[in-house]
């Protein structure tokens, strides 16, 4: 392909894009010939594999799902890489192929174990469920859900309601912990979207409230903030109602936890494996919705410590964990300094159901927002003043001198890289002093340190800690 020494297939991928928005389909598809004409010549492998994937992106934007399948699946013969398999379960999901995208999805999980793929299979499941489930038509929702699931698995689909309104109605223990004022204060950044804001006003909203609660003959579902309660209702965190429902995609908040729930503003459609028995009556869950990912670990999790602290009735219960959230060593080292008294630690596996017999609720100090349907606000994510001086208290390392050091963040075990070209940034910024760092590969106590001594940090969006589960 002559165009080959002049564009990279990035570039060659983004010419096709322009194509397409401009209507011009003799030219897209003349370029697809003759990407298809010089894979068949190249004779390096990793050029050759790039080319049949780029080719199967193309022809995604036609749409012509069924060649670009046929694109990708020559990219997996030649090698079996995790990407190229998200790649084509991702276009059975956007040509509304679900029970092939499963299929795919199973088969690239048993190949690599991962959470991407039991996402993928969730999504798929979900979409196969929610015209059922916005009907209210609960039983041919169940009726897909057990087509994909185990004898022992747990399956079913019925309406929802708030932690609070159940609590009211079945007269159990709720009770609301005090925090610091009657509202929360946004401290509006400079730059948001993009844009430089033009007012520096901090935005002041109501309190959400921080609530405790028990929950008798409860069923768990790790991993998400659902659990089924001993009418077999639905409760889910009260957060759920309070944020506009007509903005956010409330749905993907819980919909993308492991082997497939899903909330609507009808009801909820749950598939869960059956957790292990265990021999515990009385414990308190710690868990939830992405625990597994390290930002939301530290300001939506760790900081329900501080909730359960101010109550020494649920001093020495045990704690459920969601088992990816201490795979990381640092998640692991952060846990156990939130943990103060020792509590007992048991992980359960998200997507797992658990019978508890009494089972401890605690909302979040923090609430991040699910995927919204238009621009991001500065409202959207709320953090208590508590959540941020507890982790302060615990994690903070005073340090003799000025902070000075000029910090970028860099990857290496991304699954999907957040810089495509990352090396010459890195470049740029060690040209001005900075230092670059890899946080994944350093012990929570070697980040703290760094961070404490950093006067500038800089880096693609994210935790940087990134890791496989």
């Amino acid at each position: 392909m002559e165009t080959q020494n002049i564009f990279t297939l990035d570039e060659v991928y983004q010419i096709a894009i322009q194509y397409k928005q401009r209507g011009e389909h003799v030219n897209l598809t003349q370029l697809l010939v003759t990407l298809e004409n010089y894979a068949l010549t190249e004779d390096d492998f990793d050029k050759k594999l790039s080319i049949f994937q780029y080719t199967g992106h193309i022809y995604r934007l036609l749409p012509n799902y069924h060649k670009s399948a046929e694109l990708y699946f020559k990219a997996l013969e030649m090698q079996p890489k995790e990407h190229i398999f998200i790649d084509l379960i991702q276009n059975y999901l956007i040509s509304h192929q679900y029970d092939e995208a499963i299929r795919w999805a199973d088969k690239a999980d048993h190949l690599y174990n991962n959470v991407i793929f039991r996402q993928l299979r969730s999504s798929a499941m979900v979409n196969l469920c929610t015209p059922y489930l916005e009907r209210k038509q609960f039983e041919s929702c169940v009726s897909i859900l057990r087509r994909y699931s185990e004898p022992d698995d747990v399956v079913l689909a019925t309406t929802v309601t708030s932690v609070k309104n159940y609590c009211s109605i079945e007269k159990l223990n709720y009770q609301e912990v005090q925090t610091t004022g009657q509202k929360n204060v946004i401290y509006r950044p400079d730059v948001f979207n993009g844009r430089k804001i033009s007012s520096s006003k901090n935005i002041e909203m109501a309190k959400i409230p921080v609530y405790i609660c028990e929950i008798p003959h409860a069923t768990l579902l790790a991993g998400s903030t659902i659990v089924l309660a001993g009418n077999k209702q639905f409760i889910l965190d009260d957060t759920f109602f309070i944020f506009d429902r007509r903005r956010f995609l409330l749905d993907t908040h819980t919909k993308e936890v492991t082997k497939g729930y899903s909330a609507l503003v009808n009801g909820i459609a749950v598939h869960a494996r059956r957790g292990d028995s265990l021999d515990i009556d009385f414990a308190v869950y710690f868990g939830g919705t992405y625990s597994f990912n390290f930002y939301h670990w530290v300001i939506e999790h760790l900081p329900t410590f501080w909730v359960i602290n101010q109550l020494p009735q649920y001093r020495d219960l045990p704690i459920l964990v969601d088992e990816g959230s201490i795979k990381h060593p640092n998640m692991l080292a952060m846990l156990k300094q939130v943990n103060i008294t020792n509590r007992e630690i048991i992980p359960v596996k998200a997507g797992h159901a658990y019978n508890i017999n009494k089972l401890i609720v605690i909302s979040k100090l923090a609430h991040v927002s699910p995927s919204v349907r238009d621009e991001l606000k500065p409202t959207d994510v709320i953090i208590h003043r508590e959540a941020v001086e507890f982790l302060r208290q615990i994690f903070f390392m005073p340090t003799q001198s000025k902070p000075n050091r000029l910090i970028f963040l860099g990857r290496k075990s991304s699954v999907a890289a957040r810089i495509s070209n990352q090396e010459e940034i890195q470049s740029v910024f060690s040209d001005y002093g900075f230092e670059i760092v890899y946080p994944e590969e350093l012990s929570l106590e070697q980040s703290i340190e760094l961070f404490s001594q950093a006067k500038i940090i800089a880096g693609a969006t994210g935790a940087a800690q990134q890791f496989s589960i």
